[in-house]
Parts: structure tokens; sequence; C-alpha cells
């Protein structure tokens, strides 16, 4: 009992992100010019803490998000903001 309550516990947080990353890669589908001003806003709230490398890393992924973008090819668009959130999360 005492192992079956916390392996139901991180079952249903392991859903719930499954599923809210779910419904923002299909936010992000119907419009990629969205989810990348909110990853620019994101980039500015973090900006401070980054370092010279995560700070290059984003702006080469949010461009070519924002090519991606211009041509229609929202499912490159949608993995390009996802790898440019991926530079502002904190490094251990």
């Amino acid at each position: 009992m005492r192992f079956a309550l916390p392996v139901a516990a991180l079952a249903v947080m392991l859903s719930s992100a499954a599923f809210t990353k779910a419904a923002w890669a299909a936010d992000c589908m119907a419009d990629p010019q969205a989810a990348i001003k909110a990853a620019e806003g994101e980039f500015k709230k973090a900006k401070g803490s980054l370092d010279k490398t995560a700070t290059r890393g984003f702006n080469k992924a949010i461009d070519k998000a924002k090519m991606a973008a211009k041509t229609k090819m929202n499912d490159v668009a949608c993995q390009s903001v996802a790898n440019a959130t991926g530079f502002l999360a904190p490094k251990k």
C-alpha cells in the first residue's frame, strides 16, 4: 500500500503533463505565431539569468520557427518553439 500510492500519484502527474503537452501542441499547430510570441515573452523574463550559449540557441531556434511559420510549415515551427523553450529551462 505504501508503494501503490506514490506510483498512482506519479501516473496521474505524468498523464496530466502529457495532456498539457498535447493541448499545447494543438494550440501551437492552430496558431504558431502566438506560440512564438509567448516564447519570446518568456525569453524576456529569463534573459538576465541566461548565459550566452542559451541565448544564442534560443535565438537560432526562434528564427527557424519564424521562417517555418511564414512558409506555413506549422509542425516545424512548433518543434522549433519547443526547442527554443528548452533553452529557457535552468541548467544544473
